[in-house]
């Protein structure tokens, strides 16, 4: 019974809070985690309810994807993008905790091109040429490589004004008439060494109306100021910047995870905004410089990825034109069709997980070229073919190496790539490797 009431005292204030529905997405939530972690803050928004800034964005843009992380099960980790951010999953996390969703160091990545993928693993990429704030095709506005030789600037003294300017070339200067806004530097940070402007230390610390569990009420909008954004990495500067083709006179500040602007004559709510740093990003990542071992920037021959598993893999050698050496391997080996040919790679593989496993090497390698289309060595098969990759259990440190062969169209041999395809496996990123120069 007391539960009954419970439920009915919540319809209630439903009905009388008149919560509306969240409005179908073009891309759906990814997870439970993280259509609740939207709903906190942008579902007021979204049902007209609080006018302020989107703290995520109208809904995702993607759909769920798996991303290389090292620390994380089986190497990957769920995560989903938004214009503001991307949220990440952390499974390892209590279902209450606030940090099960976080959303990445992003903001910190395209400044300094390194892009992380576990822990204490790094790759450079270079600063991202792409504007911080403002319209994508501003070629005067500053871009996160602007900020990049900023990182280390000394800190605003706290409580002095700020009047300092930056442009796209990432020069700092100095504007005294800037001091009408009193934009003040509010806090210092010690692990950066950063202070925080005021509108946006403000802004971290801000109350409004939140969304939760189907109640809107009152509340922090963040867990700590510090939840969205990360710690700064800059100093605030002044800058100029297009908004739909207008010039906007602007404070730009960089965090880890955001980048915040203030806009002094926009309307109240909507001066604080978080920039479209989720959008910015996945343009770096999956367009501009994609991740090593994507389709368009496969593993070279000779260097090795880790796949799923945990493991080590490379390709050392190839035979784009095997028909002759499979033929002879064999008499009862058939010849491939007609427009086909026998495309031999010799793989090797180390694992480097705990306790033994088995790489299934001659299942999991398949191939594709410029026809796109799958080759495995299943539907695909060669024959019977020369040192083929054994499938012999191997424990941490052990390496296996040998042959897997495919049957391929003779106009895609000359741009044929190898990627992994795990059987059942629920988890993974695809991985490309380079077969021929």
């Amino acid at each position: 019974m007391r539960r009954l009431s419970l439920f009915l005292a919540m319809l209630l204030a439903v009905a009388v809070q008149g919560i509306a529905p969240v409005q179908a997405q073009q891309v759906e939530f990814g997870h439970y985690e993280f259509r609740k972690t939207w709903e906190r803050t942008d579902l007021p928004v979204q049902a007209g309810r609080a006018a302020r800034t989107w703290m995520w964005g109208p809904g995702p843009f993607t759909p769920a994807l798996w991303e290389r992380y090292v620390e994380a099960e089986d190497g990957a980790r769920s995560v989903q993008y938004f214009d503001k951010t991307r949220m990440e999953l952390n499974e390892h996390e209590p279902y209450d905790s606030p940090w099960r969703v976080t959303n990445g160091l992003l903001a910190k990545e395209l400044v300094t091109g390194r892009r992380q993928y576990g822990d204490n693993t790094f790759q450079d990429y270079g600063p991202a040429q792409i504007p911080v704030a403002g319209d994508p095709d501003d070629p005067d506005a500053p871009t996160y490589a602007s900020f990049s030789a900023l990182l280390s600037a000394p800190p605003v003294p706290t409580g002095q004004v700020i009047t300092a300017t930056i442009d796209r070339n990432g020069s700092v200067g100095q504007d005294p008439a800037l001091a009408r806004y009193r934009v003040t530097a509010a806090v210092l940070v010690p692990e950066t060494q950063h202070t925080v402007a005021s509108p946006f230390w403000a802004f971290m610390n801000s109350r409004g109306l939140i969304a939760e569990y189907g109640l809107f009420r009152e509340g922090p909008l963040f867990p700590n100021p510090f939840y969205a954004t990360g710690f700064p990495i800059t100093e605030a500067y002044w800058t100029t910047v297009r908004v739909g083709g207008q010039p906007k006179q602007v404070l730009v500040q960089v965090f880890e995870r955001r980048v915040l602007t203030y806009t002094p004559d926009n309307p109240p709510g909507w001066q604080v905004e978080a920039g479209n740093v989720g959008q910015h990003y996945y343009r770096w990542r999956y367009e501009l410089a994609p991740d090593r071992g994507s389709r368009n920037n496969p593993i070279p021959r000779g260097e090795s990825a880790i796949l799923y598993g945990n493991w080590e893999v490379r390709v050392v050698g190839v035979i784009p034109n095997a028909t002759e050496l499979v033929l002879r391997e064999n008499m009862f080996n058939e010849p491939p069709a007609a427009g086909h040919q026998f495309f031999i790679a010799t793989v090797e593989a180390t694992y480097r997980g705990q306790g033994s496993a088995r790489f299934d090497g001659s299942f999991r390698l398949r191939a594709v070229g410029p026809a796109n289309v799958s080759y495995s060595t299943f539907e695909h098969s060669c024959g019977v073919i020369p040192d083929e990759i054994s499938d012999r259990e191997v424990f941490t440190g052990g390496t296996i190496r040998g042959n897997v062969c495919w049957e391929v169209l003779s106009s895609d041999a000359a741009g044929l790539l190898m990627y992994d395809d795990p059987f059942l496996a629920d988890r993974y990123v695809t991985t490309f490797f380079r077969l021929t120069p």
